[in-house]
């Protein structure tokens, strides 16, 4: 558990994060005069240079090179946990929880179980369901709050905003402030909102750098009192325990340890991407027959351009046969 006073500095901190742009954007409606004329786009105009001045304060976003790098490095960990502690003969499909097996992976028209049952499957299954496991649980709209392996009390506080939902007022310390924060984007036009969650997104991430690090890869080790190591340790649990029937004979011990290790990595890599300002995606392209979708593809919106990048393709694989669909976009 995360100590009182480690909880209250998260706290403060996403509390100036938002204060630094909500209090702007209040004294910006303030200052708005009743004539028709003074439109909304004035006020993003003025927003625009803000905006700005705030930049100059915070890390650029990552190159696209190094967050494909550090992506490419997720798949390549999944992919050798694969190799290295899953057998490859039949497995009938009444020894598996089917229920197990879906309710981590979360919405998903994917047939898990037959794919992962038949042998000449498993091994791309494997990567793919593990990899779907893993983003489900950092998904900002569909997850568990309580159980996502991003930071919680940052989920707890931008989800809301994320839904547009200023009347919940997760930003309890100060929720009449935010009220106006959620006000005010929600008055500008639909393009200024992600513009202020960009912002609180990279202002939070560097308020709160030392608890929660931001540095690349290879990612120092969580210290004791962060709440991700238990959600860490649940998920590589809940996912030992589905996957047993596809074990092969090496040491439990050493296998629970190389899968704590692979969903911690990818906690870091996922709050490392969090923390840009320009949002990015995970995307589950659709895939033929004959070929699934192992790795998903990872997207930047650039902001003030519009355009949505690719920084990092889908990984595919061929395969003889496999059951129900596999790509769809989100995972």
């Amino acid at each position: 558990m995360v100590s009182s006073g480690a909880t209250a500095g998260i706290a403060i901190a996403c509390a100036i994060a938002g204060a630094a742009i909500a209090s702007t954007i209040f004294l910006l409606l303030r200052r708005r005069r009743p004539n028709p004329a003074a439109s909304t786009s004035s006020i993003i105009s003025r927003l625009e240079g803000i905006r700005a001045d705030t930049l100059k304060y915070l890390p650029e976003d990552l190159p696209h090179s190094q967050s494909r790098l550090e992506f490419g490095f997720m798949d390549l960990a999944i992919k050798d946990l694969v190799s290295k502690f899953f057998h490859d003969q039949p497995v009938p499909p009444g020894t598996v929880d089917a229920g197990k097996i879906d309710a981590l992976v979360g919405n998903s028209s994917i047939n898990w179980t037959p794919n992962l049952c038949d042998p000449s499957n498993r091994k791309h299954a494997l990567r793919g369901y593990i990899a779907r496991t893993l983003f489900h649980r950092t998904d900002l709209s569909t997850s568990a709050v309580e159980t996502n392996l991003l930071p919680v009390d940052i989920v707890r506080c931008y989800r809301p905003a994320l839904a547009g939902d200023h009347h919940r007022g997760t930003f309890l310390l100060s929720p009449s402030l935010f009220f106006f924060f959620f006000k005010a984007a929600h008055q500008l036009t639909p393009p200024g909102t992600p513009h202020i969650l960009g912002l609180w997104r990279a202002l939070t991430a560097h308020l709160l750098s030392k608890p929660y690090p931001t540095q690349a890869f290879p990612y120092a080790e969580l210290a004791a009192a962060d709440r991700r190591i238990e959600n860490i340790r649940l998920l590589a649990a809940e996912l030992a325990d589905a996957l047993h029937p596809f074990r092969n004979d090496k040491s439990e011990e050493r296998f629970v340890y190389a899968l704590k290790r692979a969903v911690q990595q990818y906690a870091q890599l996922a709050w490392r991407l969090f923390a840009q300002r320009n949002p990015v995606e995970v995307a589950w392209p659709g895939a033929a027959a004959e070929r699934m979708v192992v790795y998903p593809a990872l997207r930047q919106r650039d902001l003030d351009t519009g355009v949505v990048g690719t920084v990092s393709e889908a990984r595919y694989e061929e395969v003889k046969a496999c059951y129900g669909g596999w790509g769809e976009l989100g995972g």
